[in-house]
C-alpha cells in the first residue's frame, strides 16, 4: 500500500486517540469497532481513504471521535469563487452539479455521480411458486447501493485541467440514500478530498 500523506496524517492520528484510551484502561475506539464488525469488515474499513474511513467508523459508532475536519465541496469551492448553478437529479441515485466562477470565467466545476445498485435476494414465498412459470429459489426483494461511481472535472468549455474518475466501495453493510442531503454531503467530502489537491494545482497555475 503506497503511503500518501493523508494515510500517514491518519496512522499518527489514530495512534494519539488509541493512546488516550489506553492510558485510562478502556477499549480504545478501534478495539471498540473491530469488536463488533470483525477483523475482516474491520481491515475494509481502515484501508479506505482516510475521509471514507471516518465516516464509515462513524455511521457505526455516532460516538467515534472526529479526527478529519469534513469540508463540503460548496464549501471548498466557495472559497475559490466558485458558485453552483442549478443541480441535476437526473435520476432517484444520481446527480449532475454544475460550478460556475467570474474569477475564472469561463471554466467550470462539473461533478456527476451515481450509486450503483446491488439486488438483494430473498426466498419465495408458496405464492410466488404457484404464480410462477419457473421455480426460482430466490426473488428480487430489494436494491441496496453497493458503490459510488463518480466523474469530476475542472474545464474551461471544452478543455480539461482536472480530469478524475473514480469509485467509492460502500460494501453491503452500507445504505446511503442519494435523496438524504447529509448523505450525499458525506459523499461529496470522499470526492472532494481525492481531487483537492489537483483543483488547488490548477487555480495556481491561473493566477
Amino acid at each position: 500500500m503506497k503511503l500518501t500523506e493523508a494515510k500517514l496524517k491518519q496512522m499518527i492520528l489514530e495512534a494519539i486517540k488509541n493512546k488516550r484510551s489506553q492510558d485510562f484502561g478502556v477499549p480504545t475506539p478501534d478495539e471498540k469497532l473491530r469488536s463488533d464488525l470483525g477483523d475482516e469488515m474491520f481491515d475494509k474499513i481502515q484501508g479506505a481513504d482516510p475521509e471514507q474511513s471516518e465516516m464509515f467508523k462513524q455511521s457505526f459508532d455516532p460516538n467515534y471521535p472526529r479526527e478529519i475536519p469534513q469540508e463540503s465541496l460548496d464549501e471548498f469551492l466557495a472559497k475559490h469563487g466558485f458558485v453552483p448553478e442549478p443541480t441535476y437529479n437526473r435520476s432517484p441515485d444520481s446527480y449532475y452539479k454544475v460550478y460556475k466562477s467570474k474569477k475564472y470565467h469561463p471554466y467550470k466545476v462539473y461533478v456527476y455521480y451515481i450509486a450503483e445498485e446491488n439486488p438483494i435476494y430473498g426466498e419465495l414465498t408458496d405464492d410466488d411458486f404457484m404464480n410462477s412459470d419457473f421455480l426460482p429459489k430466490l426473488s428480487i426483494v430489494g436494491r441496496q447501493p453497493k458503490k459510488i461511481r463518480y466523474n469530476f472535472s475542472f474545464s474551461k468549455e471544452f478543455n480539461s485541467l482536472v480530469e478524475e474518475q473514480g469509485i467509492i466501495d460502500l460494501y453491503e453493510v452500507f445504505d446511503f440514500d442519494l435523496k438524504n442531503k447529509q448523505d450525499r454531503e458525506d459523499i461529496e467530502s470522499i470526492i472532494l478530498g481525492r481531487v483537492k489537491g489537483n483543483i488547488i494545482k490548477a487555480l495556481e497555475e491561473l493566477t
